[in-house]
């Protein structure tokens, strides 16, 4: 994937996560699913920070555990997830049923 397709992705996961009403100034509640969910737009934002002084390697990690955040909250599947990565497509995160425990609309519990 290359440098433009790469931080366009990242780009998508940060306004997906700021639709859906997460921000960073809630990423201090401590142990939340919430919170978690904040952590990870901290860490889009860290990526890009990453990219643009030449820390490739570690911007590429961090998006595999923003994804595998992505995938465990049944946000995109495995599937879109290989086709962001192979096509730089745009995202969309999509409405289907989520664990008992977890779910990604910030108005109901995580």
């Amino acid at each position: 994937m290359d440098e433009r397709k790469f931080l366009k992705i990242i780009q998508d996961y940060e306004r997906i996560l700021e639709t859906k009403g997460f921000s960073l100034e809630e990423n201090n509640l401590a142990g939340t699913d919430q919170a978690r969910i904040c952590h990870v737009l901290w860490m889009c934002q860290k990526i890009r920070e990453y990219q643009n002084i030449c820390k490739t390697d570690k911007a590429h990690r961090w998006l595999g555990f923003v994804q595998g955040c992505f995938w465990s909250y049944n946000i995109f599947s495995i599937e879109e997830l290989k086709k962001q990565n192979s096509l730089g497509a745009k995202t969309r995160a999509q409405k289907r049923p989520s664990p008992s425990h977890k779910t990604f609309d910030k108005s109901s519990e995580i």
